[in-house]
């Protein structure tokens, strides 16, 4: 059952409670009156709710533009960022790019001085052997000449000993036996003089030398060839001259030259022998033939080793090839000059000088 005691006390708590909701519901809509009272009209309401629409749209359009700005700044400083990057990149590219190159041209550079030393090398070592060959070639020719004038002054005066041996009536047997003789004699002492002058080996053993006494020494050594072919000698000498010299040397020059004489005068033809002093103490000997003369670009040629000239020998005389040689190199050893005098048609004269020439008294 239920107790009539607490029940009422729960009414009582109800009433109170409603009681008090009832108060406090009225001041509340009280309240709100008032407030509503006090609140604008509706126009007032929406100025009001634009103002702050606008407010918050300035403010939020500034937040955005803010926002943006600071995207943007932000994409500058990355794009500044991504352009430095890309300019250091595009410098190192080119910097390396550039020593690639660079580096080739130096190669290419250095391998086109090589290849451009080489092609020197190469091409002084073909200009040596292009002169090489051309100086074996020379001297071939050289070997040639020589084998053949030598051989050729040979033959002659062994011809002519094997020859006669087997004349027993001819008067003049002995004489030209050893004509031939001396011929070979003076031929190979030319022949190893020459050689000597090529190796600095040549020496002179000077002393006083008559002249005139060479000459005729020199005039008895030809006398046969002379007798044979009829040549008559002038002399035109100043007697008792003298010059300190080599007197074998100076006698052998002297025959060399008649004998040169002897061979290209015609038969019966004359040879004129000049010795005087010249210049005070310079000794001069020419000697003069009037046989076929020889041409002026030839007159320094002559004188050279195995050197030839078309003048042709007469009276089947054989020539010489190393005689003249032989004249110039003993003349310059006496510190002398040699030279020719010639006519283009006719008359050919050889001349040397020898210093420290003088008169003596017998």
């Amino acid at each position: 059952m239920l107790n009539p005691n607490k029940n009422i006390k729960y009414f009582y708590r109800i009433s109170i409670t409603c009681l008090l909701l009832y108060l406090s519901s009225t001041d509340i809509y009280s309240q709100m009156n008032v407030h509503a009272r006090n609140l604008p009209g509706k126009e007032d309401q929406n100025l009001a709710s634009n103002i702050i629409s606008k407010q918050q749209f300035n403010k939020e359009l500034e937040i955005i533009e803010a926002q943006k700005k600071d995207a943007l700044e932000q994409q500058a400083m990355k794009f500044h960022r991504n352009e430095r990057k890309y300019i250091f990149s595009a410098l190192l590219a080119i910097v390396i790019i550039g020593s690639i190159f660079y580096r080739n041209y130096q190669r290419k550079k250095k391998d086109n001085k090589r290849l451009s030393r080489q092609k020197e090398e190469i091409e002084l070592q073909a200009k040596e052997l292009s002169e090489s060959n051309k100086k074996l070639l020379r001297l071939a020719k050289f070997k040639q000449d020589m084998t053949n004038m030598i051989v050729h002054d040979l033959k002659n005066p062994i011809s002519a000993i094997i020859n006669v041996s087997k004349i027993d009536d001819w008067p003049d047997k002995d004489l030209m036996i050893e004509y031939s003789g001396k011929q070979l004699l003076n031929l190979v002492t030319n022949i190893l003089d020459v050689d000597k002058y090529e190796q600095m080996d040549f020496q002179l053993f000077k002393r006083e030398v008559n002249i005139q006494k060479s000459i005729n020494i020199a005039l008895e050594d030809v006398s046969f060839i002379l007798k044979n072919k009829g040549i008559n000698i002038e002399l035109n000498l100043v007697e008792n001259s003298c010059v300190i010299a080599d007197r074998e040397i100076i006698n052998r020059v002297l025959v060399n030259l008649l004998t040169n004489a002897i061979k290209f005068s015609p038969n019966n033809g004359t040879i004129d022998i000049t010795a005087s002093i010249k210049n005070q103490d310079e000794l001069y000997v020419g000697i003069k033939n009037d046989g076929p003369g020889i041409q002026k670009d030839m007159h320094k040629s002559i004188f050279e080793m195995y050197q030839q000239h078309d003048v042709r020998p007469s009276g089947g005389v054989a020539s010489s090839g190393i005689g003249l040689s032989f004249c110039k190199l003993s003349i310059e050893a006496h510190n002398g000059t040699i030279g020719v005098k010639s006519e283009t048609k006719t008359g050919v004269e050889f001349w040397f000088t020898i210093p420290n020439a003088e008169l003596i008294e017998e």
